[in-house]
């Protein structure tokens, strides 16, 4: 009895599979399909003369593949081309046997649809020869699935943009291609101003509409060849690829900037958004990642001349990065090596003369410098993080000081600042508390100073860091006020025992009306809310008598003393009682009618913007757009406001 041929073996075989699959003799002649080929030829749209039993597969493949040397290399057809190419190579292998298995993914493409493929190619022994199975798999979820992923991998969930990782990729092929083609590469680093103080008060979800609405107002902004990219947070960067001269990138920043002049709808409130922009031009050689420290460098520096500015990166702005640099690894070496030292500048009661506190302030001992002042190094270690180590030791050596008992300190307070950084480190309470253990040091003598834009930086978070320093019994201060929002809620909000009014304003008594009035009324809120006030960069009698006469009772600067080594502030402070100016507040020099009642819509708007904790500048420039009727007739000034807000 005779078994079953081998036509019918195979087509057992191919049965029994649940992919498309053919046997073809070792011609490449198909001897046998299953069902599942007849139904993967009519869905893709196969000719069954083409694919069908009888029908040369091999010679099929490599007539398909012929089309590659005629088409576009970069259409459909060349691609189509390519892969028939691919597959009739691997037939031939498989056939002559020097290959036992070949696969190839491909794209098949019929009607508006595009499926994937895989084709396996193995050895099939016949009783001509070496055959082959030709398996075709349909991948099409695998390979979206994989796309999927893919695509999360190199974009920000939140806008949809490149992330850093691709923006990486496409910045080494964009100055890859420069380099080939003679071309420019230019980058811009964006970052949104204050956007933790409008993400807090939206709330995150409101943030990240901002984000989103942002991120498609920059993108509309940008050429299809250039590169948008989620860097981080409310960090944008762009790169402008393939620009023929350096120039193209003035009217291309500019058109950025522009994109954000309208003020963003969120959760129906009107946000006015600016950025800080950075542009580098890539140099011959020069990395990605060197490109965009340059661009990240031109942005910090738009930031510091005052935010919503475009800022290009020039030589001599590479050699304030490079000392910066420099600056920073003295400093951390400098930590080590207590180069470091405190100075201290008397505070004293007009009404006196009489010591008070010294304030506390860091000097460098730099070893090839020179002492080196805080405007030298401060701003670096507050860009890297590195005042905190340096604040914390400060502090410590402060509280040592003021309980020497033979120091001239003994028995005056001491007064240390607090930086935007230590004010956000969460051990700041720990520091603080092992700092009053350690030196004894009654807490109640321990003024610390933070700035307005520290309170505001982070909010909820500054006034549990405020409570919780409070509690410990020290005393809290705002320092440079005026220069910042200027809210009585901030003084009514957190535990505030002492206001210091900026040396720009003590610098204008005499010649600005606008400064008298500031620094008047920043004493009245002072005592509305029981508070001490301070001036500083008090130069002449004249300034600290108009102090003395506005109520102001402390003050210091140079007319009593610059900030000295502690072992040198002995005998400046037995020298502070020799000044004591009579009150000779000025009279009379009224030239607006400012304190004059005011219409009841105006005093509502006011009082209805200072309850949202609105600045002083922003009330004033919010009732000039509005047209509301100044007393005098006059624009409104944030001086003018203020003189309102503390008579009120």
């Amino acid at each position: 009895m005779t078994g079953p041929g081998p036509e019918l073996a195979v087509q057992d075989v191919l049965d029994a599979l649940v992919a498309a699959t053919c046997a073809v003799g070792s011609d490449g002649v198909i001897v046998a399909v299953n069902d599942a080929w007849r139904s993967f030829a009519h869905d893709n749209g196969g000719d069954p003369a083409v694919v069908g039993i009888n029908a040369n597969y091999l010679a099929t493949c490599e007539q398909a593949g012929t089309c590659a040397d005629a088409a576009d290399h970069q259409s459909e057809d060349a691609a189509d081309a390519a892969d028939a190419i691919d597959v009739a190579r691997g037939l031939r292998d498989v056939l002559s046997g020097t290959t036992a298995l070949h696969r190839h993914t491909y794209p098949c493409h019929h009607g508006e649809v595009q499926r994937w493929f895989t084709v396996a190619i193995a050895p099939l022994p016949t009783l001509d020869g070496l055959g082959a199975l030709i398996i075709h798999t349909d991948v099409t979820l695998l390979r979206r699935t994989e796309r999927a992923l893919t695509h999360q991998a190199q974009h920000d969930r939140l806008t949809g943009l490149p992330n850093r990782a691709l923006l990486d990729d496409r910045l080494a092929q964009a100055l890859a291609d420069a380099r080939r083609n003679g071309n420019h590469v230019c980058v811009a680093f964006l970052d949104l101003d204050h956007f933790k103080r409008i993400n807090d008060s939206l709330g995150h979800a409101g943030g990240d509409a901002l984000l989103v609405e942002v991120a498609a107002r920059l993108q509309s902004a940008v050429r299809e060849v250039d590169t948008l990219a989620r860097y981080a947070g409310d960090e944008f960067v762009v790169v402008w690829a393939d620009l023929a001269t350096r120039e193209e990138v003035g009217p291309l920043g500019a058109r950025l900037a522009r994109t954000l002049e309208l003020p963003v709808e969120v959760s129906g409130t009107l946000v006015q958004i600016s950025a800080s922009i950075g542009v580098a031009t890539a140099l011959p050689g020069q990395t990605g990642e060197e490109v965009l420290l340059a661009a990240d460098a031109a942005m910090y520096d738009a930031k510091r001349r005052g935010r919503g500015r475009i800022r290009l990166f020039t030589g001599e702005l590479r050699a304030g990065v490079q000392e910066r640099m420099a600056t920073e690894l003295d400093l951390r070496a400098a930590l080590g090596r207590c180069e470091l030292v405190l100075h201290y500048q008397p505070v004293v009661d007009l009404r006196t003369g009489r010591p008070v506190a010294g304030e506390a302030l860091a000097r460098w001992q730099h070893p090839r410098r020179g002492v080196l002042g805080p405007d030298q190094f401060i701003a670096v270690a507050e860009e890297t993080g590195l005042i905190v180590p340096l604040g914390q030791w400060a502090l410590a050596q402060a509280c040592q000081d003021a309980v020497d008992p033979g120091g001239p300190l003994a028995g005056l307070d001491v007064a240390v600042n607090l930086s935007v950084r230590q004010l956000a480190d969460p051990d700041i309470i720990r520091h603080v508390r092992t700092a009053l253990v350690a030196s004894g040091l009654e807490p109640h003598r321990l003024l610390l100073e933070v700035t307005e834009s520290a309170v505001v930086e982070d909010e909820p978070a500054a006034a549990l860091a405020l409570e919780e320093l409070a509690a410990l019994g020290v005393r809290l201060a705002i320092d440079d006020f005026g220069t910042g929002w200027s809210s009585l809620l901030y003084l009514r909000r957190y535990p505030i025992s002492t206001i210091k009014i900026d040396r720009v304003f003590v610098a204008g008594i005499g010649r600005s009306h606008d400064d008298e009035a500031i620094c008047a009324s920043v004493v009245s809120l002072a005592q509305a809310v029981g508070a001490t006030c301070i001036a500083e960069g008090v130069e002449t009698e004249q300034q600290a008598a108009a102090l003395l006469g506005y109520g102001c009772h402390q003050g210091q600067g140079f007319l009593w003393s610059k900030a000295v080594p502690v072992d040198e502030l002995g005998a400046v402070l037995t020298t502070c009682v020799d000044v004591t100016p009579e009150s000779t507040a000025p009279q009379g020099r009224r030239r607006r009618r400012d304190c004059d009642p005011l219409d009841d819509a105006v005093a509502g708007r006011i009082a209805l913007l200072h309850g949202a904790g609105a600045s002083l500048h922003t009330i004033a420039g919010a009732l000039n757009a509005e047209h509301r009727q100044h007393p005098a007739g006059g624009r409104w000034s944030a001086a003018a406001v203020a003189r309102y807000l503390a008579a009120a």
